[in-house]
This record gives structure tokens, C-alpha cells and sequence, in this order.
């Protein structure tokens, strides 16, 4: 009892992220092994193990982890702006110590070219909800790459700097402002056949700004009235 006393037992924790623990002991003289224990103002003697609980403060010793930094790969317009989302398939940073509440990307070089569509401090669970993209200027579309610098950083907090997130996107341009296109190219349009011969239909390239479109799927039209035939690719045009 004098070590208790004089305050020499302790407890090591194991480091991990357990928040409870517990041992069991019991009280003996040498000679008798029955012992008296209060229970809600009752004494009792046993001789059966007894339980203590102990509680662990969290201590966050843990620095956060980029595990995902693919950058943005293309943009695409949505609302007239060329965008993409930031999501955790792109950008992921690990704490077991921290929640995704408490896990804070800070941006401290912004992107030269666009916009993030969100505060200079963006939160993991912000980015895991979709809720982060970027947005290209409208006056810089020639360009086709982007990036920005940012730090990483838990409630601590633990600090991880000097990331780079990368963005890059394609241009298709056209020569010329319009098309004749006919139903023998399979290219383009057309309202189908008259009197047996192919019916052109004149487009319209689009401006730059809807050139950014860099996927252009072909399918069938499937909105014409029967007996005419046609094919139209369903970009923008």
C-alpha cells in the first residue's frame, strides 16, 4: 500500500486511439484473502477480482496523411461556367486523430487561371461531400493547365505544407465558323432525304468559349419523324 501511498504506480498508455481501459486486482494481508468492498453505501466482503475503470483523454499526435492527389484531369460546362468538381477520388488526406469536421485544407497560393468555388479554408468533409469545384476565367480559355498550392491541418494542429493540386483541361477549336455537313458524310446533321437526295443542314460552330467541350458523343437521333433518317452528334453546337 505504501507505493499507492506515496504515489508511485501509474499507468502507460499504449498510444493508440482507445479512449477506455480497465485492470482488475484484488486486496490481500498475506493471510486473509477476503476483503471488504462499498457498494452504494453497502460493504461487502469478497474475495472476487474487482474492476478499474480508467478513462483516456485523446491526444492527437497524429499528422494528417495525403494519401489521393490526382489533380482535375478535364473540365466541362455546366451552368456556362467550364468546371469540374473536387472530390475525394481526386484529393484525400488520412488522421485517425482528426475528424473529417477538424481536417482543414488551407489554400495559400490560389490558382492563376480560375476559381475555387469556396472559402481559402476548405474542410475534408466539404470536399467528401462534393461540395468544393473549380471554375476557368472566361478570359483566360486559351489556357489548358492550372494548379494551386495548399497546406493540410488537424485541430492540433499538425501541419503538412508545400502541396500543389494540379488541374488540366483539352481545347477543341474549329477553322471555321460554319459547316455544310450531309447525311453521306455521317458527320454532323442532316433532316434526312427529298426527292432522293441528301439534305444539308448548315451548323453553327460554336465561340471559343463552348470549344472547351472536349467530348463529343455521337448517337442516333431519335427525335425525327419517321420515314427520314439522320445521324447527330450531341455536343454543343
Amino acid at each position: 500500500m505504501d507505493d499507492i501511498y506515496q504515489n508511485r504506480v501509474s499507468y502507460n498508455h499504449d498510444g493508440s486511439n482507445s479512449l477506455k481501459d480497465r485492470f482488475t486486482f484484488t486486496v490481500a494481508d498475506g493471510t486473509n484473502l477476503l476483503f471488504v468492498v462499498d457498494e452504494g453505501g453497502k460493504e461487502i466482503v469478497t474475495a472476487a477480482p474487482q474492476k478499474f475503470k480508467i478513462d483516456i483523454l485523446p491526444v492527437d499526435d497524429g499528422t494528417p496523411r495525403i494519401v489521393t492527389n490526382l489533380g482535375l484531369q478535364w473540365l466541362e460546362y455546366m451552368e456556362n461556367k467550364a468546371t469540374n468538381l473536387i472530390t475525394k477520388k481526386e484529393l484525400l488526406t488520412m488522421d485517425p486523430d482528426t475528424d473529417d469536421g477538424q481536417l482543414v485544407y488551407q489554400i495559400t497560393t490560389e490558382p492563376k487561371h480560375g476559381f475555387l468555388e469556396s472559402k481559402s479554408s476548405v474542410k475534408k468533409s466539404d470536399i467528401n461531400l462534393g461540395l468544393v469545384r473549380y471554375v476557368l476565367h472566361e478570359e483566360t480559355v486559351q489556357e489548358t493547365m492550372d494548379n494551386f498550392k495548399f497546406l493540410v491541418k488537424d485541430s492540433k494542429p499538425n501541419v503538412v505544407s508545400d502541396n500543389v493540386f494540379h488541374i488540366q483541361w483539352s481545347l477543341i477549336s474549329f477553322e471555321h465558323q460554319s459547316y455544310n455537313v450531309s447525311e453521306k458524310a455521317w458527320n454532323g446533321c442532316s433532316d434526312g432525304e427529298e426527292d432522293g437526295q441528301p439534305q444539308p443542314v448548315r451548323r453553327r460552330a460554336l465561340p471559343h468559349r463552348a470549344e472547351q467541350r472536349h467530348l463529343h458523343r455521337q448517337r442516333r437521333d431519335t427525335s425525327r419523324p419517321t420515314g427520314l433518317r439522320g445521324i447527330c452528334w450531341t455536343g454543343p453546337v
